[in-house]
């Protein structure tokens, strides 16, 4: 149809519709640009950090009237200074706990504890997660730790993200010796899965 028309119309033609498609280009990439700028747009971090911690606190909520326990806990692993030799000083916090009435809260206490103070912990982290009767504890620390904050029993389970524990929860039951399931540790090690990967959210 071009080629029955006069050289230099063709050429105006040509010209006019080229500058209309490059106008036409440049209003739809202005428009995509504010549409990818509204779906990924930086969060509020504090907003974002208090949802995480709603959805924890959730299923701790939930573990805990599930296994009739009376104290949930998130443990996480941090980094706490430096020794004047260069290493990092590995330590503990408790960031997340959910409790029954008149039980005393641990995230108020265990707050930037040295890891070599805490050697009740590596039983958690190696997924040895069950203390059915505190009485029969040996070590002499971890006895004290639980006769501290009268705890009769404990179940636990590592929390991992890509294959690195990141942490540990832990189940407390502090009215009488418990009587757990061969599959228990299992089975709660299952129903955490979800905890890390909103640990690393927060």
């Amino acid at each position: 149809m071009l080629d029955n028309l006069d050289p230099d119309v063709r050429t105006s033609l040509i010209g006019f519709i080229s500058g209309l498609l490059g106008t036409l280009v440049i209003f739809i990439k202005k428009i995509l640009d504010k549409v990818a700028d509204k779906l990924f747009e930086p969060k509020d971090k504090i907003i974002e950090t208090l949802n995480v911690g709603k959805l924890v606190k959730d299923s701790l909520h939930n573990l805990r009237n599930q296994w009739e326990a009376d104290r949930a806990i998130v443990i996480q692993f941090h980094n706490g200074g430096h020794f004047f030799i260069g290493g990092s000083m590995q330590k503990f916090s408790v960031t997340y706990e959910d409790i029954s009435p008149g039980i005393a809260p641990l995230y108020k206490v265990l707050q930037n504890i040295p890891l070599t103070n805490a050697m009740w912990i590596t039983d958690m982290v190696q997924g040895n997660c069950i203390i059915s009767n505190s009485e029969k504890v040996s070590d002499v620390i971890s006895k004290t730790f639980l006769d501290e904050f009268g705890i009769r029993c404990v179940l636990g389970a590592p929390l991992k993200y890509n294959d690195k524990v990141i942490g540990v929860l832990m189940l407390h039951f502090t009215e009488k010796p418990c009587h757990f399931k061969e599959d228990a540790a299992s089975k709660l090690l299952d129903q955490c899965k979800n905890i890390p990967p909103l640990l690393v959210k927060a």
